[in-house]
Formats: C-alpha cells, structure tokens, sequence
C-alpha cells in the first residue's frame, strides 16, 4: 500500500514540475522576444478570441438559414394547395313543390386530401330573392371527381337557382390512404306505370372489389337525356358492405321515362379517409355472384 501512495505521490510531483518547467519556459521565451513580436503576439492572442466565436456563430447563423429555407420550402409546398373546382349549381324540379340539385367537386391536388369540406347553398326565386337553405359537407380524396346531390329541396315557391358557398378548405397530406374499389354494372332501367305518378326505376347492383368490410357508402345516380342534359340526380346510403360483395339496389324517379334516357351514370363514394370506416378482412373472397351480400 505504502508502494502505491508513493507511486502517486512521485506522478503528482511530477506532473506538478512539468507544468512548472512549462510556464518557466513560456516565460524565458516570451522574455527573449524583441518588443515588435511580443505586440504582434499579443494582438494574436486577443484577435484569436473573438475569431473564434465569430466563426462559431457566423456557421450557426449559416445552417440556421438553411434550415430555415428548406423548412419555408416544405411549408410553401404545402401552403400552395391549388383550389378546388365547382361547377354551378344545378336545380331540377322533382315534382309539385319539390325539387332536388347537384353540383361536381375536383381535387385538383394529387397528394392532398380534405376529410371534411363544409358547405352551403341558398336557392332562389325568379326574383333573386332566397327562399330555401340547405347545409352540409363533404370529403374530398386526392385527385377526386364526384357529384354532391341535395336529393330533396320542399318549398312552395318556385326554385331557379342555386348560390354555392364552400368554407375553407383544411388540407391535410396522409401518409397512405385505403384503396378501394366498387365495381357498377350498367343497372336496367323500365318505368313502372302502376304507381301515381309514374316513375322511372333504375335497378342494378354495386359491388365492393376490395377486402374491406365498409360501414358506410353512398351511390350516387344522374341520369342524362337524349341530349346528354342531367334530367335526374339521386343518393342513397348504403351499410355495412361486406369484402367482394354484391350490394343490389332499386332507384325511382317521379315523372320521369326510360324513353328519354340515354344513360345513367353511377358512382360509389367511400370516405376512405375516416379508418373506422374500413375493417380489412383476411377472409379468401367469396365470388359475388354467390355473396349473400344482396340487400
């Protein structure tokens, strides 16, 4: 033990001398210098100070900036969102006292996506004046195209116009967003004469080609005339579609004949940005002609 204290005792001795003979020896050289060079050393020790710090805030201030610059880059990517785009309101008269309207929405942005657009439409009279209001909202995917129908509009007036009025839209850019597809064979359309007043009956099928059981969906029906001119619009929601299955369907149209229709187009939208939406299923899928899925 006595061996290892003095050991100790020797190194510190040591390094105690070192540094001695050191400052020593800065001394005699700093001495031996002539009076020019102990000024030019002197200024290049205060000088070295503040270089220093110059140098360390100038590269902080350097990469902040770039930081900065690509963070208002991202944002601006962002912030430059391109608008959606509407087309007019359109008005068709149902039958007495009643009418139905629609309007199309683009997603102009191909990787952006909106989970919910609120909205607004005042319609009018022949004199400009607002008789009937209606509100609601919408979702929009990345580069979607669809229909928005108010399917039923009572008022005794008469109804010539719709004002189309959209709250800022709040973009939001996901990640991954659920494929799905439905598939809408052309569905058959007869008028059925048996009823007061007459009614056009569209009856078809969607179905869902994909391995999502989906909650919630919306069919959306237009029918055009021989002059390709909207004549008709509907919606209807559908539930709980199972993975690969065939959902059957039966659509009316008061006053209307399959005589001056020259097609009908449907369309499914699915809210594939709300998860609660989707349930995936790992189930091997049943063919849909053979999908009990028929409701």
């Amino acid at each position: 033990m006595s061996n290892i204290k003095d050991r100790i005792k020797v190194v510190s001795e040591s390094a105690i001398l070192a540094g001695e003979e050191s400052e020593l020896a800065a001394k005699n050289f700093f001495s031996s210098m002539a009076r020019w060079q102990k000024a030019i050393f002197l200024v290049g020790i205060i000088l070295i100070v503040p270089g220093y710090f110059a140098a360390y805030y100038g590269a902080q201030t350097i990469t902040r900036s770039r930081y900065e610059k690509n963070l208002l880059q991202a944002h601006s990517a962002f912030a430059q969102a391109k608008p959606i785009s509407l087309t007019p309101v359109t008005v068709l008269k149902v039958a007495l006292n009643q009418y139905t309207a629609y309007f199309q929405v683009t997603n102009n942005n191909l990787d952006l996506a909106a989970p919910t657009v609120p909205y607004s439409i005042d319609f009018s009279n022949a004199a400009g004046e607002k008789i009937y209001t209606t509100q609601g909202s919408f979702f929009l995917l990345p580069d979607q195209t669809k229909y928005i129908v108010v399917p039923r509009i009572d008022t005794r007036e008469a109804v010539v116009s719709g004002k189309l009025s959209i709250s800022e839209v709040k973009w939001q850019k996901r990640l991954a967003i659920p494929k799905v597809a439905f598939k809408t064979p052309k569905p058959d359309l007869y008028d059925q004469t048996t009823t007061e007043p007459f009614q056009l009956i569209a009856e078809g099928s969607v179905i869902n080609d994909s391995p999502y059981t989906i909650k919630t969906i919306t069919i959306i029906f237009v029918l055009f005339d021989r002059s390709n001119q909207a004549v008709g619009v509907n919606a209807r929601t559908e539930g709980n579609l199972v993975p690969f299955g065939r959902r059957a369907y039966k659509q009316s149209w008061p006053n209307l004949s399959a005589e001056g229709i020259s097609k009908v187009e449907v369309s499914v939208d699915v809210n594939t940005l709300d998860q609660s939406n989707l349930i995936f299923s790992s189930v091997a899928p049943v063919p849909a002609a053979d999908n009990p899925d028929l409701n």
